[in-house]
């Protein structure tokens, strides 16, 4: 009995201790804000183990001694009207003895979907144990809003998504992933209860983290007239697209698929505003389709288009043919349409009404 009250004392005292970062200004987040925390942390030996609980409101981005660990991380609001999920990750290949810089990037949604429960609160709640231990951050975390994020003007999303379209300005870029760069002058974050922020209890992940296929060149590209790229993909896919190219500073490029009226209604565009010289681009919010469009002003010499599918971590079971080609086609078809629909959405709404035109034909 002893040890069965000890074990749910020290569960508990876990569950108390977690808390979450987040800003210490007097009015919410806007949505579609883009928020950088780091901290250090700093171990008396290498970690054989280790398992870190990591939640935000809404995806996030993990850096550790500059090295990418965790891209788009956390789930959507909803395991219940109330409660967050959070992340347990067990491997983070860049941690080692001695000083860490620990950085990270929260976008944060800022407002319901169908698949999303918004909370009134950006920010982080993160717990470390290496080799058994718990490991706490050497100072309290700072924050900083993402200068160069911003949500682009024109048409909005639907209401169905809790997604905004993503604006990028490269010449207010920082590298604050990096170990050495100086945060000194950014404010340090606030420390509040689960309670406080809306997030309530935390609620571990029960999908894997997102398959990363890897960034592949496309199908086929051609332009069309002098300011349109058309790249296809080989399916409709959940991808983020990329783009290589040199160009002045200021100029602005959009991207979409052509499922950006999937449904009729309007679903995500990317913006990306040009620094000098030779350059690189990748949107982190995905979208969905058969064809990605890039549109380019004049002035820009596009180098290298390419893009990066990511979806469910599974494997396609089944095969089927039969000696009508529409047939066998559309079993193709609908197996696609499947993976499509299993990334968050699946859970909470039904398959029509996947974010970023699901439906494959």
């Amino acid at each position: 009995m002893k040890k069965w009250l000890c074990m749910l004392v020290c569960c508990l005292s876990v569950y108390v201790q977690a808390q979450v970062w987040t800003l210490k200004e007097k009015e919410p987040a806007a949505p579609g804000t883009w928020w950088c925390f780091r901290n250090t942390v700093t171990l008396d030996e290498q970690p054989r183990s280790l398992e870190l609980r990591l939640a935000a409101d809404t995806k996030y981005w993990l850096w550790v001694n500059g090295e990418l660990q965790v891209s788009e991380g956390g789930l959507k609001r909803g395991p219940n009207p109330l409660d967050t999920y959070c992340d347990v990750i067990t491997s983070l290949p860049a941690l080692r003895a001695g000083e860490n810089t620990v950085a990270l990037l929260v976008w944060y949604f800022g407002k319901d979907g169908f698949s999303h429960r918004n909370s009134s609160t950006a920010g982080i709640s993160f717990s470390l144990s290496c080799n058994g231990k718990e490991v706490e951050p050497d100072a309290k975390w700072r924050v900083k809003k993402h200068p160069a994020y911003y949500v682009p003007q024109g048409e909005q999303p639907n209401y169905r998504l809790a997604e905004s379209n993503i604006g990028f300005d490269a010449v207010k870029d920082i590298p604050f992933m990096s170990p050495d760069y100086d945060d000194k002058k950014w404010k340090k974050a606030t420390e509040i209860t689960l309670e406080k922020a809306g997030w309530n209890q935390l609620v571990d992940r029960p999908i894997p983290f997102w398959k990363d296929y890897g960034l592949k060149p496309y199908a086929k590209t051609e332009m069309q007239g002098d300011t349109l790229l058309r790249a296809y993909l080989p399916y409709n896919a959940q991808i983020t697209p990329y783009i290589r190219l040199k160009a002045p500073a200021g100029k602005c490029i959009r991207i979409r698929t052509d499922n950006y009226r999937g449904g009729s209604a309007t679903n995500v565009f990317a913006e990306y505003r040009t620094c000098e010289g030779e350059q690189t681009f990748e949107c982190k919010g995905w979208m969905n389709g058969h064809y990605v469009l890039y549109e380019l002003p004049e002035g820009v010499e596009v180098l290298d288009v390419k893009y990066r599918e990511t979806g469910y971590d599974t494997s396609f079971a089944g095969s089927f043919s039969c000696d009508d080609p529409m047939l066998t086609r559309l079993w193709d078809k609908s197996q696609r349409t499947l993976y499509i629909t299993m990334r968050e959405p699946i859970w909470t709404v039904p398959i029509a009404s996947v974010p970023s035109g699901g439906a494959t034909w």
